[in-house]
């Protein structure tokens, strides 16, 4: 015996079973489109990191690089350093300018002549020290007896968050 249910009428769907097929998959696709953006967030959170990272390592690069490479350092403070070195001529000055959050290279010591190192930077701070061997005081001013200059560098990154950056550089003799 077979039991043969019939519909009332065999009309297809109630409206009430289209309404609520209709919420069914208005819910899933405003679940799925959440995914979907905080998926595009995450890649556009990496990125900007990542951009982030590869500017601080280009610019303390080349910090790294102007100081050890026949470098006479002049004076130092906590936010600049004065420099000549032998393949450039004139004095040269890296500094920290805190109105226009920018690190500037600057040629002969001329604001005329200044080139960016890099911009969005929240701090810069070099910290001399004179020995190997008391690492833990540091001067925030360049004597001829400093033989090593700590480089702190904090660049915004993304989401409104700052990162910080650390390198020693061991001065030659």
């Amino acid at each position: 015996m077979t039991m043969n249910y019939k519909h009332p009428n065999n009309r297809g769907f109630t409206l009430v079973e289209i309404i609520a097929s209709l919420f069914i998959i208005g819910m899933i696709a405003s679940i799925a489109g959440m995914g979907i953006v905080q998926l595009a967030n995450g890649f556009i959170f990496s990125k900007k990191n990542a951009e982030t990272v590869q500017k601080a390592q280009i610019v303390m690069s080349r910090l790294v690089k102007e100081l050890t490479s026949d470098t006479i350092l002049s004076s130092g403070t906590s936010i600049a350093i004065i420099f000549t070195n032998s393949r450039l001529t004139g004095s040269h000055q890296i500094r920290w300018d805190n109105a226009t959050k920018q690190l500037l290279f600057d040629e002969n010591t001329a604001a005329s002549d200044e080139v960016i190192l890099t911009d969005d930077v929240n701090a810069f701070d070099l910290k001399y020290y004179d020995s190997y061997s008391t690492p833990s005081s540091p001067s925030t001013s360049y004597s001829a007896a400093s033989s090593i200059i700590e480089i702190t560098l904090e660049l915004d990154g993304a989401g409104d968050t700052s990162t910080t950056f650390t390198d020693r550089v061991f001065l030659r003799d």
